[in-house]
Protein backbone atom coordinates (compact mmCIF):
# COMPACT_ATOMS: atom_id res chain seq x y z
CA UNK A 1 0.00 0.00 0.00
CA UNK A 2 1.53 3.26 -1.10
CA UNK A 3 0.28 5.27 1.89
CA UNK A 4 2.01 2.89 4.30
CA UNK A 5 5.19 3.01 2.21
CA UNK A 6 5.10 6.82 2.35
CA UNK A 7 4.64 6.67 6.12
CA UNK A 8 7.61 4.33 6.53
CA UNK A 9 9.75 6.51 4.26
CA UNK A 10 8.88 9.56 6.36
CA UNK A 11 9.65 7.72 9.60
CA UNK A 12 13.11 6.88 8.25
CA UNK A 13 13.80 10.62 8.01
CA UNK A 14 13.38 10.96 11.80
CA UNK A 15 15.75 10.34 14.67
CA UNK A 16 16.96 6.91 15.70
CA UNK A 17 14.65 6.64 18.71
CA UNK A 18 11.59 7.52 16.64
CA UNK A 19 12.58 4.97 13.98
CA UNK A 20 13.25 2.24 16.55
CA UNK A 21 9.94 2.83 18.33
CA UNK A 22 8.01 2.82 15.05
CA UNK A 23 9.42 -0.52 13.89
CA UNK A 24 9.07 -2.10 17.34
CA UNK A 25 5.38 -1.13 17.29
CA UNK A 26 5.01 -2.07 13.59
CA UNK A 27 7.46 -4.91 12.84
CA UNK A 28 5.74 -5.79 9.57
CA UNK A 29 6.64 -2.30 8.31
CA UNK A 30 10.14 -3.66 7.62
CA UNK A 31 8.53 -5.55 4.72
CA UNK A 32 6.56 -2.64 3.24
CA UNK A 33 7.17 -1.96 -0.45
CA UNK A 34 6.35 1.10 -2.52
CA UNK A 35 5.08 0.92 -6.08
CA UNK A 36 8.65 0.67 -7.39
CA UNK A 37 9.27 -2.37 -5.18
CA UNK A 38 11.50 -0.54 -2.75
CA UNK A 39 11.13 -0.42 0.99
CA UNK A 40 13.02 0.45 4.18
CA UNK A 41 16.23 -1.38 3.25
CA UNK A 42 16.45 0.27 -0.15
CA UNK A 43 15.91 3.70 1.42
CA UNK A 44 18.48 3.02 4.12
CA UNK A 45 21.08 1.81 1.61
CA UNK A 46 20.44 4.92 -0.51
CA UNK A 47 21.53 6.96 2.51
CA UNK A 48 24.55 4.81 3.39
CA UNK A 49 27.00 7.69 2.90
CA UNK A 50 25.12 10.26 4.94
CA UNK A 51 23.25 8.09 7.47
CA UNK A 52 24.94 4.70 7.89
CA UNK A 53 23.31 4.38 11.31
CA UNK A 54 20.00 3.60 9.55
CA UNK A 55 21.39 0.27 8.36
CA UNK A 56 22.75 -0.54 11.80
CA UNK A 57 19.38 0.28 13.33
CA UNK A 58 17.37 -1.78 10.84
CA UNK A 59 19.83 -4.65 11.29
CA UNK A 60 19.34 -4.49 15.07
CA UNK A 61 15.59 -4.77 14.48
CA UNK A 62 16.00 -7.97 12.50
CA UNK A 63 16.16 -6.69 8.94
CA UNK A 64 18.36 -8.69 6.57
CA UNK A 65 20.64 -5.91 5.32
CA UNK A 66 22.33 -8.31 2.91
CA UNK A 67 19.11 -9.44 1.26
CA UNK A 68 19.17 -10.15 -2.45
CA UNK A 69 15.47 -9.33 -2.87
CA UNK A 70 14.98 -7.04 -5.83
CA UNK A 71 12.93 -3.95 -6.58
CA UNK A 72 10.92 -3.50 -9.78
CA UNK A 73 14.10 -2.64 -11.71
CA UNK A 74 15.97 -5.69 -10.45
CA UNK A 75 18.14 -3.94 -7.88
CA UNK A 76 18.91 -5.41 -4.48
CA UNK A 77 19.00 -2.79 -1.70
CA UNK A 78 22.75 -2.82 -1.12
CA UNK A 79 23.63 -1.97 -4.73
CA UNK A 80 22.27 1.53 -4.11
CA UNK A 81 25.37 2.26 -2.04
CA UNK A 82 28.86 2.76 -3.49
CA UNK A 83 30.72 -0.57 -3.47
CA UNK A 84 33.52 0.48 -1.10
CA UNK A 85 31.08 1.72 1.54
CA UNK A 86 28.76 -1.26 0.92
CA UNK A 87 31.58 -3.73 1.59
CA UNK A 88 32.58 -1.89 4.79
CA UNK A 89 28.99 -1.76 6.03
CA UNK A 90 28.30 -5.43 5.33
CA UNK A 91 31.54 -6.47 7.02
CA UNK A 92 30.76 -4.30 10.03
CA UNK A 93 27.18 -5.53 10.36
CA UNK A 94 28.13 -9.18 9.93
CA UNK A 95 30.20 -8.90 13.12
CA UNK A 96 27.24 -7.65 15.16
Amino acid sequence: DSSQAAEVYNVLQGDANQIRQYFIANPSALQVRSEDGRGPLWWAWEQCKTHPELLTLLHSLGADVATTEQDAKGFAPSVLCPSKIRKQMLASLSRK
